[in-house]
């Protein structure tokens, strides 16, 4: 049951909200105000510009995404922050991995842009014990960090070698993977094809930082939509875009 006190607001194309002084506008729905509780209630609107149930509720939402990191997160954020390197995957793209991951437990993932290995111990903590990943970088630095806490996983795979060369190599050997995860210029802004050729049917193809980053180059932005056109043509592709976090893609094929 809704409060009585409930407040309809706008039966237009663009209905706007005022909440706590400030003006909403959004569309395609009716927006029910209670001042009451401090919550939103957003209505779908039929044919006739009537409510009908709500559909969604905005408030708070309870941050779950660091809830039991992977056992050597911490080890390898804080050897991260020593080595300067602050290229690293963010927290929340790192529990969608592994959510994902934890979706196909038996799946062979493919990583491009190790790093120091942030991303790989979410991925590996979702991953069941018949699992495995191939993880791909050509920093030797970066790799050492990996290596020092993570190595000792018998299903992970870290090859030190240029990206653009294993996804030929893997092209070559017609290897297929379940899970893409591109955090690199190979297989995202380069070889998009080849390795979208990797993937099994029903795999799944990750990108972050699509939003705009500080320490992108000049003219960077041109190839982030360069590169969202492109997804958008494939057909074999059912795409999902996530304004949240840096940027992400999640993308299937059938």
């Amino acid at each position: 049951m809704f409060p009585r006190r409930a407040r309809f607001i706008g039966n237009r194309p663009r209905t706007q909200l005022i909440a706590g002084g400030r003006r909403l506008a959004l569309s395609s729905c009716l927006l029910c105000e209670l001042p009451t509780q401090g919550r939103i209630h957003l209505y779908p609107r039929n044919a006739s510009g009537v409510e009908s149930q709500p559909y969604a509720t905005k408030t708070s939402m309870q941050d779950l995404n660091i809830t039991r990191p992977p056992s050597a997160y911490a080890a390898l954020l804080a050897d991260t922050r020593a080595l300067g390197f602050d290229m690293a995957s963010e927290v929340a793209v790192g529990a969608l991995l592994r959510t994902l991951a934890a979706s196909k437990p038996t799946a062979r993932c493919l990583e491009l842009g190790t790093g120091t290995g942030l991303a790989s111990a979410w991925l590996l903590d979702g991953l069941g014990l018949h699992g495995s990943l191939v993880t791909v970088d050509n920093d030797d630095r970066l790799l050492a960090v990996a290596r020092r806490h993570l190595g000792g996983d018998p299903r992970l795979d870290i090859r030190r070698q240029d990206g653009d060369i294993f996804l030929r190599e893997a092209v070559g050997r017609a290897d297929r993977f379940d899970l893409i995860f591109a955090d690199t210029w190979s297989g995202k802004y380069r070889l998009l094809d080849e390795t979208l050729s990797l993937l099994a049917p029903g795999g799944l193809y990750v990108i972050d930082d699509m939003l705009p980053q500080a320490n992108w180059p000049e003219g960077h932005g041109a190839k982030v939509e360069t590169l969202m056109a492109k997804l958008a043509q494939r057909t074999e592709l059912r795409l999902c875009s996530l304004d949240w976090s840096c940027g992400v893609v999640l993308a299937a094929r059938v």
